[in-house]
């Protein structure tokens, strides 16, 4: 994180020597199961229950990423407003990581597993960008 508290979403070029550390994200989803247990989650809810969390927090992630979207189209001035909808939406995706966490926690999973698994998946596709989606090619 910038110490010029940009988030290091900024112009600033903030070197290196002015980060600060990231807990490793192993760690993290430890907090996170951890946090989980504390509030109950695993003990009272169910995969299905956490999955309509998931599905709305990924309509907050939506709203977020369109209200910072609308307003950079609007060209409105006011760093400050812009940094704090950046933050809004790094929120609202951590809450949607929040929610996986849950529901591999639920199934059984790993969540790193699951992303290497989609990262095997999708290194191998083929295709191309059409109006700004990337459309793989038929196998």
């Amino acid at each position: 994180m910038c110490k010029k508290e940009c988030n290091g979403h900024c112009d600033c070029n903030c070197d290196s020597q002015e980060q600060t550390q990231t807990k490793p994200f192993e760690q993290t989803i430890k907090g996170i199961e951890a946090w989980g247990v504390e509030k109950g989650i695993y003990a009272e809810s169910n995969v299905s229950l956490q999955l309509k969390k998931f599905l709305e927090e990924t309509k907050e992630v939506k709203l977020a990423v369109e209200s910072l979207v609308c307003f950079k189209s609007l060209n409105l001035s006011g760093k400050n407003t812009e940094s704090m909808l950046l933050k809004d939406v790094e929120l609202e995706i951590g809450d949607v990581i929040v929610t996986l966490v849950g529901q591999c926690k639920f199934l059984g999973l790993d969540l790193a597993t699951c992303a290497e698994l989609a990262l095997a998946k999708i290194s191998k596709r083929k295709g191309k960008m059409i109006d700004g989606f990337f459309v793989k090619e038929m196998e």
